[in-house]
């Protein structure tokens, strides 16, 4: 077996004890431990010491800490993408519930001074207070989400 075999053998055994099942993380892991390795011993001839040297380079934690915070990262971040993108599709839909109401009211209302008026109030409403409160709501659900 020659020294490049060895160093395969020593990161697939490491990184199956670690428990690393991600395949994306694994091949990374894999290359950027085989590549740390080969630039120490070109400092050291041991291949223990280039080893220990280049898992404290690499893995300062242990590989299996990587794909847990890879893991959790990710997650949060999908949850929360898609989480924005449905309060915004809902939001944009009340607001349009709102205006079209607005309009309509207006509509069934002949006096042209009242017909204005309500129509002011609830384009008020519609403008300020529906957008507060659909953040409000945002922000209450985001904590859920996340906690």
């Amino acid at each position: 077996m020659n020294v490049h075999e060895h160093i395969e053998n020593h990161i697939e055994l490491y990184l199956q004890e670690e428990g690393v099942n991600h395949k994306g993380l694994y091949d990374d892991l894999f290359d950027h431990l085989y590549l740390e390795v080969e630039h120490q011993l070109q400092y050291t001839k041991d291949i223990d010491e280039a080893w220990a040297t280049a898992l404290e380079m690499v893995c300062p934690d242990g590989a299996q800490i990587i794909q847990k915070d890879l893991i959790q990262l990710t997650t949060i971040n999908y949850r929360v993408m898609m989480h924005r993108i449905i309060f915004t599709i809902g939001g944009l839909g009340g607001l349009i519930i709102l205006l079209s109401l607005t309009g309509f009211v207006g509509e069934l209302i002949d006096l042209t001074f009242t017909r204005q008026l309500i129509m002011f109030g609830l384009l008020i409403i519609t403008l300020s207070v529906y957008p507060y409160s659909l953040v409000k709501w945002y922000k209450k659900s985001r904590l859920q989400l996340e906690g």
